[in-house]
């Protein structure tokens, strides 16, 4: 089974155009960070050196992903 997760894409200087939601496989989430140097986001990294730069805190991602993959919280 593969569940989604949303997450929201923030605009940087590297990628203006880039906000919105996106849907994320759990599986491939490689690193979940902060990085200094951008405020109030978070960078997730995925399989294949692709990241992705979100709104959600380390700890909102994390809490997704346990929703997502839990099989006690779908029962």
């Amino acid at each position: 089974m593969t569940a989604l997760i949303k997450l929201t894409r923030v605009p940087t200087r590297w990628a203006p155009a880039e906000e919105g939601p996106i849907w994320v496989n759990p599986a491939n989430v490689t690193k979940i960070y902060k990085d200094p140097e951008i405020a109030d986001a978070t960078i997730v990294d995925f399989q294949g050196s692709v990241c992705c730069i979100v709104k959600e805190s380390p700890e909102e991602i994390v809490g997704l992903i346990w929703k997502a993959e839990n099989v006690k919280c779908k029962l």
